[in-house]
């Protein structure tokens, strides 16, 4: 096959460069190695296995994920986020306040984040990270690690259109003003452990319309339970309840992403009833390899 050729500096052992091209994934995969050539052998052992005979290399194992992360410590990140759905529109009106056009002579709107399932602009967001190794660790409940079972809440900037109507009551809604303001969330989180092989991050976050300090808050409360039930090989579990609008989805980033949960709402917009009605959810357990503790399971 094509490669490189290089000596170590050390009798009797070549290096080998080479790459491999997996249709299934459309990669070029690299190939390292040591040859013995007086054995005829390989001489480092492959630790990601064999198939088809002792010389036969298997750099993937045919798993996509080992491509990015082939020693298998990537730091898991987790996610949950509420966004407002781009079916809806770009622009809604405000519903909060009735009779606002009377109280300053303009019609105000509110923009979405247009977008769909997958990841984008939000509403309020959650963001946990914990390191595979520290799974069942309560040391790492400490922050052992520099702080990778940290728990991080953001919030998406909120765009008020603000329409002034011409005094020509045949005409147009002519004046357009957009303003920005991000609001401040109120947070909590907590990270517990059995000390053994498992650990559960909880978090629960909140925030109003920042234009309007008398709307309801989009808020939520969840669960992700980090699991070792076979060596190196972790399942990421999620629950929780959050409220009946907008949209609420949970994402698993191991490096490849996956859609754990979502939540389409039935509103057409923020309202007192589906900002204060509350609902339970249980998402997919995920499941993927990563290197663990050598003390679970």
């Amino acid at each position: 096959p094509e490669g490189t050729l290089s000596s170590p500096g050390i009798a009797n052992r070549t290096g080998y460069c080479g790459y491999r091209f997996a249709p299934e994934t459309e990669m070029y995969l690299a190939r390292n190695r040591w040859l013995s050539p007086p054995f005829g052998r390989w001489i480092e052992r492959d630790p990601l296995g064999y198939v088809d005979g002792m010389n036969l290399y298997e750099f993937l194992r045919c798993q996509i994920f080992k491509r990015q992360d082939a020693a298998g410590t990537e730091t898991i990140e987790v996610e949950f986020n509420a966004f407002i759905p781009g079916r809806l529109g770009v622009w809604l009106p405000e519903p909060f306040l009735v009779g606002q056009w009377m109280l300053s002579g303009s019609v105000f709107q509110f923009r979405t984040d247009a977008r769909d399932f997958g990841g984008g602009s939000s509403r309020l967001k959650t963001v946990a990270t914990i390191d595979s190794r520290d799974i069942g660790d309560p040391a790492a409940c400490c922050a052992r690690r520099g702080g990778l079972h940290a728990v991080s809440t953001s919030v998406g900037a909120s765009h008020r259109l603000s329409l002034k109507p011409s005094n020509d009551p045949m005409a147009m809604l002519r004046s357009m003003t957009v303003k920005s303001q991000t609001a401040i969330p109120t947070t909590r989180s907590d990270t517990r452990t059995d000390g053994h092989c498992w650990t559960k991050i909880c978090a629960a976050a909140e925030a109003a319309y920042p234009f309007e300090p008398m709307s309801p808050s989009i808020d939520y409360s969840i669960c992700w339970t980090f699991t070792v039930a076979e060596r190196d090989r972790v399942t990421v579990t999620l629950e929780g309840e959050h409220n009946q609008f907008p949209n609420y989805e949970g994402l698993v980033h191991s490096p490849l992403h996956y859609q754990q949960y979502m939540f389409d709402t039935a509103g057409t917009g923020p309202g007192f009833w589906n900002l204060s009605l509350w609902h339970s959810f249980a998402g997919l357990g995920i499941s993927f390899e990563a290197e663990t503790s050598p003390c679970c399971p």
